[in-house]
């Protein structure tokens, strides 16, 4: 088995600094297009090497971290109302108004007129 030098990251624990940094760009990426983050909010990579030597300084064992920082999840604000009943405090929330199904439609073809 032979040895090279490190000069580079990539050398590091058989290239899974790389394989790291390659997953957490990844996720930076897709946090930035999710559209439930902020757009111009700062998202950040840190890369740690934590490197200790042996007593008699002949090797040293590495250990490579990434640690992601996306962007949150926007607040979304909204209310309840809050009502006093004999049994207590309840909470309400309006229901959503319901879509109206097009399951039976059928599509006009083109140049039809109603």
């Amino acid at each position: 088995m032979g040895f090279k030098d490190v000069i580079c990251l990539g050398d590091f624990n058989q290239g899974a600094i790389d394989e790291q940094f390659s997953k957490g760009f990844r996720e930076i990426l897709d946090n930035i297009a999710d559209p439930a983050t902020e757009a111009c909010a700062k998202r950040s990579l840190q890369l740690t090497i934590e490197i200790t030597p042996s007593k008699d300084r002949s090797t040293a064992k590495t250990t490579c971290r990434l640690v992601t920082k996306p962007a949150p999840i926007k607040a979304d604000d909204g209310s309840v109302l809050l009502e006093l009943t004999n049994d207590g405090i309840k909470a309400m929330v309006k229901e959503p108004e319901k879509q109206l199904e097009l399951n039976n439609v059928t599509p006009m073809a083109a140049g039809e007129k109603m």
